[in-house]
């Protein structure tokens, strides 16, 4: 049974071959592959997916960003549960001139001991209701935003986590090493694919394709590797010629045509 996430990119890869013209179904896979596709007049594709983090160095070790940022998050959404029966106070005057009686600075000293007296109902704060106020409260909510340390290590213990080039490198090396053998193992596929999916906001389409250039990555590792980033499916790495550039387009156009 695939996870939420594995679901999702099958159905973005679907979605970019019908923008492509190409038609295809897909279903789970035995793991390996996650993802089985039947491409019209292309055969069967065996797709792996996966996520690309942040790692970082802990106690010696790479550890995920996630295992450092969920517990804060968890926390806090423990906090909220925990105080969602308070209310946060807000008081709201509307007045309309001119205030003839009393003076401002009784209008102003009413609506302070109205204010110190926790009262919610509205109340007129001069003598002609010109001026009232009244007491406006919503839940209390606990907003959070949750990081690595500037100071934190990357996972290869030489640059720092703000280093994106080096975090993306990690994190694409160790892909590599546990996806490429479980593509070897299958076997029966026209294709062999890689799907991953970004979970680093920095990570780039275009640093994450240059990082996968230095690898010299052949055809019968894998045919082709695809990147899901700011919701599009981009193309980083294509050893198996899967997909050309198509012809009379714009040197910078993102469409892909399938060889």
């Amino acid at each position: 049974m695939l996870r939420p996430e594995e679901e999702a990119a099958a159905k973005m890869l679907q979605g970019t071959l019908t923008e492509l013209g190409v038609e295809s179904t897909w279903r789970p896979g035995d793991d390996p592959p996650d993802v089985v596709f039947e491409v019209k007049d292309r055969g069967r594709w065996a797709v792996e997916v996966t996520a690309l983090y942040q790692y970082f160095q802990k106690d010696g070790s790479p550890e995920s960003r996630r295992a450092a940022t969920e517990p804060i998050i968890r926390m806090c959404e423990n906090l909220q549960a925990q105080i969602g029966d308070l209310v946060n106070t807000d008081y709201l005057i509307v007045g309309f001139g001119p205030i003839r009686k009393p003076s401002l600075r009784e209008v102003e000293k009413r609506a302070i001991e109205y204010i110190r007296s926790g009262k919610s109902d509205e109340k007129p704060l001069d003598d002609e209701g010109r001026v009232r106020i009244s007491r406006q409260t919503e839940p209390v909510r606990v907003h959070w935003m949750s990081g690595l340390h500037h100071s934190t290590r990357n996972a290869d213990g030489k640059s720092i986590s703000a280093d994106c080039r080096a975090t993306v490198s990690f994190a694409l090396e160790r892909i590599l090493n546990e996806k490429l053998p479980d593509l070897a193992t299958t076997e029966g596929y026209e294709r062999k694919m890689l799907l991953i999916v970004s979970e680093y906001v920095f990570a780039e389409p275009q640093m994450v394709k240059e990082i996968l250039d230095t690898r010299s990555l052949t055809r019968e590792q894998v045919d082709t590797i695809l990147f899901i980033a700011d919701g599009k499916v981009h193309w980083v790495a294509d050893p198996g010629g899967v997909f050309v550039q198509p012809r009379n387009t714009r040197a910078d156009s993102k469409l892909l045509a399938v060889d």
